[in-house]
């Protein structure tokens, strides 16, 4: 099976901090070396999320009340 990625659990409702504020995440496990997360299109979007790529920061809600410093997630 040549490029592909057989996934045979989930980590249900996994908590993801960003700064004060602690939101639940499913995660797949991937052996990958680069990252220790990725996070999906479908769960930034019900989180209401803002990726500032330039700035290194990602925006949780409506108003901004919680941000985090994504750092080198982005190289």
């Amino acid at each position: 099976m040549k490029n592909h990625t057989l996934i045979d659990h989930e980590y249900v409702n996994c908590p993801l901090r960003f700064d004060d504020r602690i939101r639940p995440v499913n995660l797949l496990p991937i052996h990958m070396f680069d990252f220790d997360v990725i996070l999906g299109m479908d769960w930034l979007a019900s989180h209401r999320a803002t990726i500032d790529c330039y700035a290194r920061t990602v925006i949780f809600g409506v108003k901004g009340a919680v941000t985090g410093d994504v750092g080198e997630w982005l190289y």
